[in-house]
């Protein structure tokens, strides 16, 4: 059972290490630290340790999250394809046709609508997929784990997840919401709790059978 409550509180546990993390938040590039830290907090509960651990080993945790961004971005490649490859199919075909009389108009929002809703569904399943397909990476230490999508979708679709994913977009959304506060600073603190709280719930969830 996923110990939401204890997920919450975790990046509280040590407020030196949530300011750390904050800053780094800020910084463009650097922020890949904070990913990679936010995969130690993962490791740790994948190994029933839910402490925040020391920031240390700065370059391993700028890599881990370089890798992270990369799976995150391999798995998002089909909405972005279909994406661009269907608006610029439409685009094309109206300017082919040479006329934006109205019946063409309508035929380019009606397909670009179309286009829009497949992009959408495409962005939610990859969104479901990637916490897990990056816990299995965290697991495994293994980079090609994390597209191992049997043993992923297994665990992706169990209702389990499917509420663990829920409670993390809700519980996102909210702390984002109290973050404009404080203007900048208020974002990168939560951009600090989300990660950890997000990572320590996935990987609780993916622990569960």
């Amino acid at each position: 059972m996923v110990n939401y409550e204890e997920a919450i509180k975790r990046p509280f546990q040590d407020i030196k290490k949530l300011l750390i993390g904050s800053i780094l938040a800020l910084i463009p590039i650097v922020n890949f630290m904070l990913s990679g830290y936010a995969l130690k907090c993962a490791k740790g509960t994948l190994n029933k340790d839910n402490s925040l651990p020391e920031w240390e080993d700065w370059g391993n945790l700028f890599i881990k999250g370089i890798v992270v961004a990369i799976i995150g971005f391999i798995y998002f490649i089909p909405a972005g394809i279909v994406l661009i490859g269907g608006m610029g199919t439409i685009i094309l075909g109206a300017v082919v046709k040479g006329t934006m009389d109205s019946a063409t108009i309508m035929a380019a929002i009606g397909s670009g609508g179309i286009v829009l809703l497949i992009v959408g569904i495409l962005y939610l399943i990859a969104s479901l997929i990637v916490p897990i397909a990056i816990m299995r990476y965290v697991d495994k230490e293994d980079f090609g784990a994390a597209f191992s999508l049997g043993t992923i979708l297994k665990k992706v679709f169990t209702g389990n997840y499917l509420v663990s994913w829920i409670i993390v977009v809700v519980c996102s959304i909210v702390i984002s919401m109290f973050s404009f506060i404080i203007p900048v600073v208020g974002s990168a603190i939560a951009i600090f709790i989300i990660s950890i709280m997000s990572m320590t719930i996935f990987a609780e969830a993916y622990l569960e059978e």
